[in-house]
């Protein structure tokens, strides 16, 4: 029980005993007076519950006064205001956009059923890994039921549709044909690909976004069924994906997706890309049910070596095939789908979250410093409050209030800067030999780490002065003690200001290091 529970509990308790005493002193038996005052009273916890009811509405009511009068302060200070709001929303800005992109890149589970049971698939050969398979690998893997409720390869691929005379690229996905099952996703229109359709000589079929359904047939049903002109062949489009997936391949869009088996005849020339020694598909799997991460790797290590010879090529050297036959096979989580960006990039976006909040440090600093000659001018206002028996904590709560209105400002504006901020920075690492397709766009992640930014910027920047501008007392404010203020005042603001300095010294050092190294990995080739 609380405290003010228990405060409440005792003062209760001592109302029905006064009561009692006084029916008792009418001429009532002490059982019959019991009785009428606890009928008075109601129930002990009925009435606690109607006291504590009371209390937050009144509660709520005093935080709404709180709310319009810091607008009102606002409005009488508009410069101040406007300093205060866009020093901020740069601050959380740039720390939004960052997260935004670290949450696609990074953080965001394949929007699936159940992302976090997907493995991704290793293997380990002369103690180099790798995530590159080979279509026969990934054959021989998907039929070992024992070890997998379902697994599929994948890979990134364009795709030339449409007539000679106007053919169009389309980012698209080689898959196999268990890959729709293992993500076990359910189609928006017609039906997805199925192993039936991985099958060399099986009729050409495709699976389109849902995206480039919208853009391309305004998501018309009779798209299903249709035909596509793909590397001058027919194709016939048997389904669409569901709205929000665009791939496994994080960092892409696969706006057409069809089967391995339909390279043979797509481009008779890429054929030979299905054979063993080829090694450029992904992996993703489901464990058999009943078995864990654990148990599914460790019947995965012995069942490889049966099945190792898979990956051997007649042309490969000696050397090479021994690898493979002695290679070892990992599971590792692959719920948020596969891409060599988080490789290269992860660690610089990190460097870049903290060089943000460097900057968000900056900001808090400056606001605090200008609260802090703002509360000189309120100075009187507040000693007036408290000489006429406002509480200290009273006027602190609504100073930071006001703080963090000036953060929710911020906030807000600071969000319509990430979303551009974080679209630009996409395209300058862009500028590279790839092109990053990323969805940062506001979801409840984003906006829930806003929101914690926003609360915690408004009590670190808000809490300092509001004590400061409490601390003197009305007796001191009101008799104009000017010196005893303007010092504490002055070693107050000299501290932030030493703190604002070194912030922006060691900012300045960590962008021309991050600047460096974001232009050698726009050299870079992922491959």
């Amino acid at each position: 029980m609380s405290k003010r529970d228990d405060e409440l509990d005792k003062e209760l308790r001592f109302h029905i005993a006064e009561q009692i005493e006084a029916y008792v002193a009418a001429g009532m038996t002490r059982e019959e007076a019991e009785r009428r005052a606890r009928l008075e009273f109601g129930g002990i916890e009925q009435t606690k519950e109607e006291c504590r009811e009371s209390r937050s509405f009144a509660s709520l009511a005093v935080v709404g006064r709180d709310l319009r009068y810091g607008l009102r302060m606002m409005r009488r200070s508009p410069g101040f205001t406007a300093v205060a709001v866009v020093s901020l929303a740069l601050g959380i800005g740039a720390n939004t956009a960052i997260f935004s992109i670290i949450q696609a890149l990074v953080l965001r589970p394949l929007p699936v059923p159940r992302p976090e049971e997907l493995l991704q698939v290793q293997v380990t050969v002369s103690g180099w890994t790798s995530d590159s398979f080979s279509y026969p690998m990934i054959r021989a893997l998907a039929e070992r039921k024992d070890v997998f409720a379902n697994l599929a390869g994948f890979s990134g691929n364009a795709f030339t549709v449409g007539p000679a005379d106007a053919p169009v690229r389309v980012p698209g996905s080689l898959v196999s044909g268990g890959f729709f099952a293992t993500l076990e996703l359910t189609p928006a229109a017609g039906r997805l690909l199925t192993p039936e359709d991985d099958q060399l000589g099986a009729p050409l079929a495709a699976v389109i976004s849902d995206g480039y359904w919208r853009r391309n047939y305004e998501r018309d049903p009779r798209a299903v069924g249709s035909a596509l002109l793909v590397e001058g062949r027919s194709v016939t489009v048997v389904g669409v994906t569901p709205a929000g997936f665009t791939g496994a391949n994080v960092g892409e869009v696969s706006d057409l997706t069809m089967a391995f088996q339909a390279l043979p005849q797509l481009d008779p020339n890429r054929a030979g890309l299905l054979a063993a020694g080829n090694h450029f598909n992904r992996v993703l799997a489901r464990p058999a049910v009943g078995l864990s991460p654990k148990e599914a790797a460790a019947r995965l290590d012995v069942v490889w070596r049966s099945i190792a010879g898979v990956a051997i090529h007649p042309g490969m050297p000696p050397g090479r095939r021994d690898a493979l036959l002695h290679s070892s096979l990992r599971l590792v989580p692959g719920g948020s789908g596969w891409t060599p960006l988080r490789a290269q990039y992860q660690k610089p976006l990190y460097v870049l979250m903290w060089m943000t909040a460097l900057v968000l440090l900056v900001a808090c600093a400056n606001v605090a410093n200008l609260l802090l000659a703002r509360s000189t001018v309120r100075r009187r206002e507040i000693a007036i409050r408290l000489a006429i028996g406002a509480s200290r904590g009273r006027i602190v709560r609504q100073l930071l209030i006001e703080s963090l209105l000036l953060a929710g400002m911020g906030a807000a504006l600071g969000v319509v800067f990430a979303r551009v901020g974080s679209e630009v920075l996409l395209r300058l690492v862009s500028g590279g030999p790839q092109v990053i397709r990323l969805d940062v766009g506001l979801n409840v992640q984003v906006l829930g780490f806003t929101l914690v930014v926003t609360v915690l910027t408004g009590l670190l920047f808000g809490l300092a002065p509001a004590l400061h501008a409490t601390a003197a007392g009305p007796g001191r404010a009101l008799k104009g003690s000017e010196r005893a203020v303007s010092g504490s005042r002055g070693r107050l603001a000299r501290t932030l200001v030493a703190a604002q300095t070194a912030l922006s010294v060691v900012l300045l050092i960590a962008a021309g290091l991050f600047v460096r190294t974001m232009r050698n990995l726009q050299a870079v080739d992922p491959g």
